[in-house]
């Protein structure tokens, strides 16, 4: 049996390998976006924590107050970020899913051709053993000699 071939074989490689890098490039920025979100989750529950501590002087509840705002604006810069991302991380999104699809539908045919092509091996592969079998059975018939076709 004659092993399948695709002919658009660098075509579907060079889809796989631009899926693959899409995929790269969305977890590079999907991660950026996760620790830019943890972060500020981080520094919230600081902000927390630091606001619930009693404070004995003016002096450290003035410290308490600078430091809660440099908390604060530090939180909402880290959020800003990520909103800022959020298009770029979208965007990655939609290429990755393009590619996938670009992709999945040369994969499709691929595997359409090679089904076809295995279903026409193996019809040929009988019709090759049909022909062994009716020359035997004429050899059979003529006394061991072979008469051509009957």
């Amino acid at each position: 049996m004659r092993r399948f071939r695709f002919d658009l074989e660098g075509i579907r490689t060079l889809r796989e390998h631009r899926e693959r890098e899409q995929r790269f490039r969305l977890a590079g920025i999907t991660a950026e976006c996760n620790r830019l979100e943890q972060e500020a989750e981080r520094l919230e529950q600081e902000r927390r924590s630091v606001g619930a501590t009693r404070m004995e002087t003016i002096g450290d509840l003035r410290a308490r107050e600078t430091y809660l705002g440099r908390l604060s604006e530090r939180i909402a810069d880290l959020r800003r970020r990520r909103r800022e991302l959020e298009p770029k991380r979208r965007e990655a999104q939609e290429a990755f899913l393009e590619a996938r699809k670009e992709r999945s539908a040369l994969e499709s045919v691929r595997e359409t051709r090679e089904r076809a092509h295995y279903k026409e091996e193996r019809r040929r592969e009988g019709h090759e053993l049909d022909d062994i079998a009716v020359t035997r059975a004429g050899r059979r018939r003529t006394g061991g000699e072979y008469i051509g076709d009957v």
